[in-house]
């Protein structure tokens, strides 16, 4: 079949099948697809009409003004969203009422501010990356959230090397209460003793530890007080 299309023949064939027919051209399945090539290198098999439209309505959306996270494939996104209201302007269009241009100028048209308006208003929301006063690159942002993970695992481990020092059930004590979050209570069930023999005993695993770090090592765990209080 030829890749030109006049609005006879648009009128005759199948309008699903005009459209599939024009969508496998981009990838197959039915689908538009970047991958296969880029679209405006195959608008010339859409009616020369549609053709106009898609570029026209691209125009109008001054694709040199790009939002940033478009920056290197603005252009590509508009061609994309154009050619598939130019599909779909291909499905419905009447030739009895009006003219494939102008029926086409106006799908790609609403579909491409529609589009438009989204990724702009998105846009204005977000802030200039930082640059470089002198060299003007951007600046690599520090993740705090990654830095603070980091730094619990690091003193996470350093309390861990402190009650390997202590050994024994002193060791495994500090550890359930310190590192894994037992209670006191959970503790005392678990070694067959009071509650009252654990506090002891993680007093002096608490001591030791403050002593070699400067620091209250113990976990804020929701409950803890109501527990050990008794």
């Amino acid at each position: 079949m030829s890749a030109r299309y006049d609005a006879r023949i648009v009128a005759e064939r199948p309008r699903d099948g005009a459209c599939v027919q024009i969508l496998r051209l981009h990838g197959g399945g039915g689908t538009m697809s970047r991958k296969a090539r880029y679209f405006h290198d195959l608008l010339g098999e859409l009616p020369e009409p549609l053709q106009r439209a898609i570029h026209h309505c691209v125009a109008a959306c001054k694709p040199h003004h790009c939002p940033r996270p478009y920056a290197s494939d603005w252009r590509e996104e508009l061609y994309h969203e154009a050619a598939c209201a130019a599909c779909e302007a291909l499905v419905k269009y009447d030739p009895s009422k009006g003219d494939l241009y102008e029926f086409g100028v106006l799908l790609i048209g609403q579909r491409l501010r529609r589009f438009c308006d989204g990724v702009w208003a998105a846009a204005r929301c977000e802030c200039e990356w930082p640059r470089d006063e002198e060299t003007g690159e951007e600046v690599e942002l520090e993740d705090r959230c990654a830095v603070v993970e980091l730094e619990a695992r690091a003193f996470e481990g350093h309390v861990r090397e402190l009650l390997s020092q202590l050994g024994g059930v002193n060791q495994q004590v500090g550890e359930w209460y310190l590192l894994e979050g037992w209670s006191e209570r959970e503790i005392a069930e678990r070694l067959g003793c009071s509650q009252q023999a654990v506090s002891k005993r993680l007093q002096r695993v608490m001591a030791y530890v403050r002593s070699r770090l400067g620091v209250d090592v113990r976990r804020e765990r929701r409950g803890d007080s109501g527990e050990e209080s008794g």
